[in-house]
C-alpha cells in the first residue's frame, strides 16, 4: 500500500516545486523541470486521451492540494470570509450582465443546450455577485467577504499548456469583497496581509505590481467609472 504525504512532506515538495518554477523564468533549459520534478515525484500525469491542460493528480499530489485548500479555507474563515458553493457553468446571460462574454467569449468553453447558450466558468465573482443581490442590503452588511474553491476553465491557446503552469482546468482559492468607497483602504491592506502571509508561510518569495486605469486606453478591459479609479487609485 502506497504511503500518503504528510503535510510537512507536502510542504517541502510544494516550496521545492515553486524554486523550480522561479528558476524556470531564468532559462529555457530549467522550464523542464517543473514537468520532470511532479514525474519524479509522482505528483500528477498529463495523458493524450484526456487532453492537454488536465492534469490528474496522484494520490502524492491530491494530499498536496488537499492540504492547501484546509490551510486557505481555515485561514480566510479567520479573517471573516464567508465561503460559498457556486456551479461550475451558467447561461450567457449572465456573463453578458457582467461584461464577461463581451471581452472574453473566445478564451472560455462554451456549448448550446436546448437552444440556449453556456459556458464553463472562467471565474466566481458573476456568481457571487448573484448571491450577495439574494436579498435587501444596507452599508451595516458591509463589507461583505465571500470565498470559494472554484474549479474555473479557460481556453488557454494550446502552445501555452505546460505542467501546471497554464491549465484548461484549475482550481482557485477565489474571493471577493463587497465594501463601501470609505472601507476600500483598509480592505485591501487586510486582503495584501492574507497574501503575504501565505506566501510566508510557503516559504515562496514575491513582487507585486498593480494595475492602473489608463484612460487613453479605449479598447482595454476597464470599469469606465473614472472617479471609482480615482479613488481607489489613490492609496
Amino acid at each position: 500500500m502506497e504511503k500518503e504525504l504528510s503535510p510537512e512532506e507536502g510542504s517541502q515538495i510544494l516550496r521545492k516545486m515553486t524554486k523550480i518554477k522561479m528558476q524556470a523564468t531564468r532559462g529555457k533549459d530549467d522550464l523542464k523541470s517543473n514537468v520532470e520534478l511532479g514525474r519524479d515525484l509522482d505528483l500528477y500525469i498529463v495523458s493524450d486521451v484526456v487532453g492537454k491542460g488536465l492534469p490528474l493528480l496522484t494520490p502524492k499530489g491530491a494530499t498536496i492540494k488537499r492540504e492547501l485548500e484546509r490551510f486557505i479555507t481555515d485561514e480566510e474563515l479567520k479573517r471573516g470570509y464567508e465561503y460559498t458553493s457556486t456551479p461550475i457553468m451558467a447561461k450567457s446571460d449572465l456573463y453578458k450582465i457582467s461584461g464577461h462574454w463581451q471581452h472574453y467569449k473566445d478564451d472560455m468553453f462554451t456549448l448550446n443546450v436546448h437552444g440556449e447558450d453556456y459556458a464553463l466558468r472562467p471565474m466566481t465573482c458573476p456568481f457571487q455577485f448573484v448571491l450577495f443581490k439574494r436579498k435587501p442590503r444596507t452599508y451595516k452588511d458591509l463589507p461583505k467577504k465571500y470565498a470559494e474553491l472554484a474549479t474555473l476553465f479557460r481556453k488557454e491557446k494550446s502552445g501555452e499548456l505546460r505542467g501546471l503552469t497554464r491549465l484548461s482546468q484549475f482550481t482557485l482559492a477565489d474571493a471577493h469583497v463587497l465594501c463601501t468607497p470609505e472601507q476600500i483602504e483598509e480592505e485591501f491592506i487586510k486582503v495584501m496581509d492574507l497574501i503575504k502571509y501565505t506566501m510566508k508561510i510557503l516559504g515562496i518569495e514575491v513582487w507585486y505590481r498593480f494595475s492602473k486605469w489608463d484612460p487613453e486606453n479605449k479598447k482595454g478591459k476597464y470599469v469606465d467609472n473614472p472617479k471609482a479609479w480615482e479613488h481607489t487609485q489613490k492609496f
